[in-house]
């Protein structure tokens, strides 16, 4: 295990010096969703302290400089209506604005005063922002119980000119969406900002709804894009309302992931890597769900073997990565078509398997 995380760590170094040297002008990274892919790479940079064991206490790092200018593009992208600050990009709100929340409270930096040309932002403390934050997704959460992937043009609670009822909207929830949310809410919780016991109780109906016969987590319907990916989002979610490790459609979940587990990658296919494609962010929230459970590995009755999920994914990983640092773009993945987020991906499942090793 020691070769493996001297690897892994030589891998995050790596793949974050590339990370670096790719920043766009604007503070930005990659060339879709930017704004969401900036937060995840703020995440990324910061977790680097960590991993190179450099002192807390130094007043300056590393990737201070790439921080500096992905927050000042994330702060110029700042909206603000009555019920909070929010963050849009292609159609969508609460992806952005929940990886937005899950990047500033990892800054550990609470009372940071912020200096930009968004009037919006300009003298707020972190602290605030965080609160306004929280504020607009407690107000955006879906009458189903999770958050929408669509734009102000399709959903009526995005147009906040015009008073409604939110139980009129009848547009689904996105797991896949709401797991931007609940990492950022989870933060959240953690650092003691309020989260009202409502908002457990409606995500309690949309876990409830969101998993299938079969144990696995669907995206907009339990039988709507099934796959491993959104199982362990599902998983994630469960977390957060407290389940312990004995609940049943918990390891129902697990169960799920471990009968397809050596399924293809793809739209309309379940697994997370096969001989010719790796879906990145898959990777990314498996390795976290089964963190939060201290899963060691996994049992499939067909399968005469134990299957070491963990070891699977980090040699995946390693295999994957590119001679400059980087990990390939998807060619069937739209979400991954970008090296920038796919390396952003890969690194945050690299840093959560360094923290992983590290507990045991």
């Amino acid at each position: 295990m020691s070769n493996l995380k001297y690897c892994i760590k030589e891998s995050i170094i790596n793949g974050l010096s590339w990370l670096s040297k790719n920043q766009n002008n604007d503070g930005s990274f990659g060339d879709i969703y930017k704004i969401t892919s900036t937060a995840l790479a703020i995440r990324a940079f910061k977790n680097y302290k960590d991993i190179a064991c450099e002192s807390r206490s130094s007043v300056r790092y590393k990737y201070d400089n790439q921080i500096n200018l992905a927050l000042a593009y994330l702060f110029d992208n700042a909206k603000k209506n009555s019920n909070g600050i929010y963050f849009e990009e292609d159609d969508n709100i609460n992806m952005p604005t929940g990886a937005v929340l899950g990047a500033i409270i990892g800054l550990e930096c609470p009372d940071y005063m912020i200096i930009s040309d968004n009037p919006i932002l300009n003298g707020y403390t972190f602290n605030q922002l965080i609160n306004e934050i929280i504020s607009y997704l407690i107000f955006n959460q879906n009458y189903d119980g999770g958050w929408v992937a669509v734009s102000s043009s399709y959903d009526c609670r995005y147009d906040c000119t015009t008073p409604y009822n939110r139980y009129d909207c009848t547009t689904s929830s996105s797991n896949d969406t709401s797991s931007y949310v609940i990492y950022g809410l989870c933060l959240a919780s953690i650092n003691g900002y309020y989260i009202p016991q409502s908002l457990y109780e409606n995500l309690q109906n949309w876990v409830d709804y969101i998993q299938n016969n079969c144990g696995g987590g669907g995206d907009t319907s339990p039988c709507e894009d099934v796959n491993v990916s959104n199982t362990a989002v599902l998983i994630q979610q469960m977390y957060f309302l407290g389940y312990n490790a004995k609940n049943k459609n918990l390891n129902l979940a697990k169960q799920y992931i471990t009968n397809n587990w050596f399924d293809p990658v793809g739209y309309f296919a379940t697994g997370w890597s096969d001989c010719q494609n790796t879906d990145y962010k898959a990777c990314y929230e498996i390795m976290v769900a089964f963190s939060l459970y201290c899963v060691r590995s996994l049992k499939k009755s067909s399968y005469h073997k134990i299957i070491d999920w963990f070891k699977d994914i980090t040699c995946t990983l390693l295999d994957k990565q590119k001679f400059n640092g980087s990990w390939p773009k998807s060619n069937i993945l739209y979400d991954q078509s970008d090296s920038s987020i796919t390396t952003i991906w890969s690194i945050l499942t690299l840093e959560n398997a360094m923290f992983y090793i590290d507990c045991y």
